[in-house]
């Protein structure tokens, strides 16, 4: 009955199903009937076109699994090390550091003088946030309180003491071809700063920045002890 008056009173049309990620015709309809394409399963052509439209997200996802895996392998590890030496007052809690050595293996070093740069800052900025910078914030609000270079320290150059680096390059190391040297170099100065000072008063300071409040704090808990 529907081929019957599908073929007289209306005129039959090519079906495009788009949605299903084709344009070839693949369903003639008549005018004003909803075509089954519920029912339909999709061709691999179909999934083809729907990976091609998402073809962005797919090689985004790519690349993420690709830079894991690098990371992953030994290859791709860039190896920090750096060593501080320090001076604490325990009479007033403050910390000075006297000096920093800092050892980078980032394999081929393409230009030196850059990458020892990188270095340097990296010693700065650890110096910087192990003695200084704190940020404070409101616990009602939940704003930051010293959010201005007047309340938020930063260290001087009268804080920063001598710096050593030294970049290990030549043979083991080239070999292992250009590793990336961005933020590695920044994270191991807390922590040799901290051992450091943990070391010269023999008692840890279990927070960052080392502020002469919590260092004295934390002599008077070992005198106490």
């Amino acid at each position: 009955m529907l081929e019957k008056r599908a073929s007289e009173d209306t005129k039959i049309i090519p079906y495009d199903r788009r949605r299903l990620g084709t344009s070839e015709p693949v369903f003639e309809a008549p005018v004003g009937l909803e075509p089954p394409i519920a029912t339909a399963q999709p061709s691999l052509g179909a999934y083809w076109h729907i990976l091609l439209r998402r073809r962005w997200t797919i090689l985004s996802i790519v690349a993420i699994l690709t830079t894991l895996v690098a990371i992953a392998s030994f290859k791709m590890k860039p190896i920090y090390r750096s060593t501080a030496s320090v001076e604490v007052d325990s009479e007033t809690g403050i910390v000075k550091v006297m000096k920093m050595v800092a050892v980078q293996d980032c394999g081929l070093v393409v230009d030196l003088k850059t990458a020892e740069s990188q270095c340097y800052g990296a010693l700065i900025m650890g110096i910087s946030y192990s003695l200084y910078e704190e940020k404070v914030m409101d616990a009602t609000t939940g704003r930051m309180l010293n959010a201005d270079m007047q309340f938020y320290r930063l260290a001087g150059l009268s804080d920063i003491p001598e710096l050593v680096v030294h970049m290990m390059t030549g043979k083991g190391y080239d070999e292992r071809g250009v590793i990336g040297l961005g933020e590695p170099p920044v994270i191991s100065p807390g922590a040799a700063i901290s051992n450091a000072v943990a070391n010269a008063i023999g008692v840890r300071v279990p927070f960052l920045p080392l502020t002469p409040d919590r260092v004295l704090t934390a002599m008077e808990k070992k005198e106490g002890a």
